[in-house]
């Protein structure tokens, strides 16, 4: 470990301890290490680009104070509007003692660890991976819709016809749309294809190993993925750090069309006021829409 240094998500400004040669331990950055297999004690550092979701980030917070060893450094970042405004009092619940500093929109807190930390235990298991009784899956604080069925993918479940052969679910989560369609017994292999790798170990836990195969990779950078597809179901995000970002969307709709064979299909769900449509058109020799609501719509895209 390149002098012990860790690096938790990306930074968006150079701050005091960043070098080049930090671990990156981040979950929703394809090839990093789990934070949860660092050791007790054994990092001289670690840099935190903390988490929106309260849960996950004091489970961030609490998991990199039990891996610093005392007086180690630790530092983390977030908007002010996105938990930056909270880091210190967090801090401080596990005893520590904390500066804080601000970069345009950002709080940063740094402090030492000190040689008696507490109540890590606590935020640790209330940010691990859990069953959530109330919708039937296995998930964790910091997932997209971690407790609950989004609508979205809600509204593309009861349009979707029993899908047969091989498919991909890009962006699956935690596996609520693969959980559907292998439901219905007829898909020969689905491939599970994430950004974050706790959202990949859910599905896993949720769908089961038997007919699936799982990628951990950014879509938009993702090379050698499968073709020849059947078909391919999706519910893209469209935001990065808190920002709309229409491209995402963008991006697995042009991997859904290289993935697909000649004759395969799209299952598509997005918010209403996306403009996929026209994207969809040119990647597609047909595109329908299936159904609408006020807030969402399903489209169905053939080759």
């Amino acid at each position: 470990m390149p002098q012990n240094r860790a690096i938790y998500g990306q930074p968006f400004f150079t701050l005091p301890d960043q070098t080049n040669n930090q671990l990156q331990i981040s979950p929703r950055v394809p090839g990093a290490i789990m934070l949860e297999n660092i050791n007790a004690k054994s990092l001289d550092s670690i840099i935190i680009h903390a988490p929106e979701n309260t849960l996950e980030r004091q489970y961030v917070l609490a998991r990199s104070l039990f891996s610093v060893k005392p007086y180690g450094s630790i530092l983390a970042f977030a908007s002010k509007t996105k938990g930056g405004a909270r880091l210190a009092k967090e801090f401080a619940k596990f005893g520590c003692n904390v500066e804080v500093n601000h970069q345009s929109h950002y709080k940063i807190t740094a402090c030492q660890r000190p040689t008696k930390v507490q109540k890590l235990d606590a935020a640790i298991n209330a940010g691990s991976p859990r069953y959530e009784h109330g919708i039937g899956f296995w998930t964790q604080p910091g997932l997209f819709s971690w407790n609950r069925i989004d609508p979205a993918s809600a509204l593309l479940i009861s349009n979707l016809p029993p899908l047969e052969g091989v498919g991909a679910d890009l962006g699956c989560g935690y596996g609520i749309l693969a959980k559907s369609v292998l439901g219905t017994g007829l898909c020969r292999k689905l491939i599970l294809i994430d950004i974050d790798r706790r959202a990949l170990a859910m599905a896993e836990r949720n769908v089961g190993l038997r007919e699936t195969e799982t990628i951990w990779t950014d879509i938009r950078l993702a090379k050698d993925m499968p073709t020849q597809l059947d078909f391919v179901i999706t519910n893209p995000p469209f935001h990065e750090n808190g920002i709309e970002d229409r491209k995402l969307g963008c991006a697995f709709i042009n991997k859904a069309a290289a993935m697909l064979k000649p004759t395969g299909i799209l299952w598509i769900t997005a918010n209403r006021h996306l403009p996929y449509e026209n994207l969809l058109n040119v990647a597609f020799s047909k595109v329908m829409l299936i159904t609408q609501n006020q807030w969402y719509k399903v489209y169905k895209a053939s080759k």
